[in-house]
Order: C-alpha cells, then sequence, then structure tokens
C-alpha cells in the first residue's frame, strides 16, 4: 500500500500520506492521506482469497469509523501472492459504522464487543486496481 500511495503522490492524486501503522501499531487505521484540501484514514484489509472473504474490524476500529472527523475508507486488498494483488476502496464507512455500534448498543451487561466480521458489499467499493509488487533491486 505503501508503494501505491507514493505512486498516488507522483499523479497528485494524493497531496500527501501518512503511513500511521508504521509510528503506531495499534492505531485504528493503517493510513492517513491528504486528498485537496481533507483529510481521509484508510485501514487495510488484505487476504489471499476472494474480494467477498469476510474482513475483521476491531472494536477500535469501529469506534474510529463511526465517530472520525475524517472520512474512514476500507482499502480492501485481495487476490494477494508475491508479485500482484487487487484492491477496492470503499465509501466513506462512517455511517455504516454508526450503524453497527446502534445495533449493538443494546448488548447485555457483562457482554463486550471485541469486533465483527465483514463480508464486502460491491455497492460499498469502487472498481477494481490492479497492484504489482515494485521491483526488486538486485544492487544489494
Amino acid at each position: 500500500m505503501d508503494c501505491y500511495l507514493a505512486r498516488c503522490l507522483d499523479t497528485e492524486e494524493v497531496a500527501k500520506y501518512e503511513w500511521t501503522s508504521d509510528y503506531n501499531a495499534i492505531a485504528p487505521c493503517d493510513f492517513r492521506i491528504l486528498r485537496q484540501d481533507s483529510w481521509e484514514k484508510l485501514e487495510v484489509k488484505t487476504t489471499m482469497g476472494g474480494f467477498n472473504r469476510e474482513y475483521h474490524l476491531s472494536y477500535s476500529e469501529l469506534l474510529e469509523a463511526a465517530r472520525s472527523d475524517e472520512a474512514y475508507r476500507i482499502v480492501r486488498v485481495y487476490e494477494a501472492d508475491d508479485t500482484s494483488a487487487k484492491m477496492r476502496i470503499s465509501c466513506d464507512q462512517r455511517e455504516f459504522g454508526q450503524t453497527i455500534l446502534d445495533a449493538v448498543s443494546a448488548l447485555p451487561a457483562g457482554v463486550a464487543l471485541d469486533g465483527v466480521a465483514i463480508v464486502p458489499a460491491e455497492a460499498m467499493f469502487d472498481a477494481v486496481t490492479e497492484l504489482s509488487a515494485p521491483p526488486v533491486d538486485d544492487e544489494d
């Protein structure tokens, strides 16, 4: 994802980005990107399986999605192997996250939610982007 975002800087699709989880392993998002004048949060969910394989949102990620002042998007990387993958980026998940929190708000005392499993819906994600591994530097 870092290589992909670096290319987005070159094409000016993204003005700036931060690899949040690189300096804070428990951050509720992996990256923050600046598009024009607004920041967005990206949570990357990767699988070697197909697009529709469920992914897990931790409770802290769910809270961040629901309560963030910035758009919160899921980056679904799938059919990933050593040389390539496919990627789709979701629409803003703040409303969806709040809907989930509202639904589980009536859990009985003593029951704690640690996360949810999500099966991606086609309508939640944009078009497929093909990713390829960065070239290997053989000069080492």
